[in-house]
């Protein structure tokens, strides 16, 4: 079972990533699911309440993001068209 995982996010107007990071995106899969969580400036103890929560079947999730990375495959090898 995956517990907790913390990922930086981008941040601010000029959507840059920072140290310490704008925003962190808190995930957590318990079972079949994905709850995912955002957080601003970085305060992510338990005690902050998120900006945004969202609950999703963690086997879609699982199927987005291998979508996503395969894309970004084929957009590397297609010279980073993207179309």
């Amino acid at each position: 079972m995956i517990r907790d995982i913390t990922i930086s996010a981008r941040g601010g107007e000029d959507n840059q990533y920072y140290e310490p990071p704008a925003r962190v995106l808190s995930l957590a899969v318990i079972g079949g699911d994905a709850h995912l969580a955002i957080y601003e400036h970085g305060n992510v103890e338990r005690a902050a309440e998120p900006t945004a929560t969202v609950e999703v079947p963690a086997r879609s999730l699982l199927l987005a993001l291998t979508t996503a990375i395969e894309d970004d495959q084929q957009a590397a090898n297609d010279g980073g068209a993207r179309g």
